[in-house]
């Protein structure tokens, strides 16, 4: 039941994070190599925050506000009385807890984009690196001092944010203020137009594709409880790795094409984005492939009352492969919109 909860939360997480920012993170990596190259770079990056902190700061006292009700929402539905009414004592805790962790996911989220749009990928290599590892141990420690539920992991995740958010984003503000060349640029009075402008259809992608990936787990968990969430979701991570694939490798393109554009031109920028797309999309549908014939060996890593979840892992690899190649359609449309 704990898992199948922590499931829920993560979801509710992925749903709300796009949401209570605007997709401005997307936004932010969007225009980060534009201001560099113009050298208005530092400007932006205090003036973007700054806007990013008001949507953040509100949308996690909103949440506060209506914790009873949402949490409800989120948490304890189900048709059985019984635990509708267990889950439900805890829900609004959980609401509370969710929107803290919401709003340092959008600040560690805009650290990331910050750091791609400067094409700064070893950093970011780091940083992941360094919060999963936090959360592994955390993790650990906390089943060592038998406390392993789902609000507390939930917390402990809030913290392996935050300790990588302050230690990176500290030293990315000291090496952007410190560029002197970055300080000089002109001024745009149109920064927050774009941002907002752009993020629009960032928001409601995201949200879009949150809601989807959301919807199955929310009917499972309101008609037959947590335990069979638990099963649907650890299957889903096993077919997440493919997405998860595609996205790093997008992250990199996403820059590396923009740069691309903007020193060799449109051609070249189409090609390079093209071979990427080929070479992803041929590699991640032979890794389906392996993962579908060995299926019934992969769901041994769970217990045994998971393996009737090995039935479902191709279905989840289609779900995942096809989300994959739709990662690299935003890199298609910025090409287009910046034609």
């Amino acid at each position: 039941q704990q898992f199948g909860l922590l499931s829920m939360i993560l979801l509710v997480l992925n749903v709300l994070t796009p949401l209570c920012s605007l997709g401005l993170n997307e936004a932010v990596t969007r225009y980060v190599p534009q201001y560099e190259t113009r050298g208005a770079l530092w400007g932006f990056v205090v003036r973007s925050f700054g806007l990013l902190l008001a949507l953040t700061g509100a949308s996690v006292l909103l949440i506060c506000l209506f914790s009873k009700p949402l949490g409800d929402f989120f948490y304890a539905q189900a048709t059985d009385a019984v635990t509708r009414s267990l889950f439900g004592k805890d829900a609004p805790e959980l609401a509370q807890l969710s929107a803290v962790v919401i709003g340092l996911l959008i600040v560690y989220f805009y650290l990331l984009a910050v750091m791609k749009g400067l094409r700064m990928f070893t950093a970011i290599s780091v940083m992941e690196m360094v919060h999963g590892f936090l959360f592994l141990g955390l993790s650990v420690l906390a089943i060592a001092m038998d406390h392993l539920s789902a609000f507390t992991l939930t917390a402990l995740y809030g913290i392996s944010l935050l300790i990588p958010a302050v230690y990176f984003g500290f030293g990315l503000a000291r090496s952007v203020a410190g560029w002197r060349v970055q300080r000089d640029g002109p001024h745009d009075d149109r920064w927050a137009q774009r941002l907002l402008k752009f993020s629009v259809w960032t928001t409601l992608a995201g949200i879009t594709w949150q809601v989807l990936v959301y919807y199955p787990q929310w009917y499972l968990n309101k008609m037959h409880g947590h335990e069979a969430v638990a099963v649907f979701s650890a299957v889903r991570q096993i077919g997440n790795f493919i997405l998860i694939g595609a996205v790093a490798v997008v992250t990199v393109v996403m820059t590396t094409v923009t740069k691309t554009w903007e020193s060799r031109g449109q051609a070249a920028a189409q090609r390079q984005l093209s071979l990427a797309f080929r070479g992803t999309g041929l590699a991640l549908l032979m890794l389906c492939v392996v993962l579908a014939l060995f299926k019934d060996v992969i769901i041994l890593m769970f217990r045994a009352e998971y393996s009737p979840g090995a039935a479902i892992l191709p279905l989840h690899l289609l779900f995942f492969v096809i989300g994959a190649f739709l990662a690299f359609l935003p890199i298609h449309f910025h090409l287009i919109e910046k034609a």
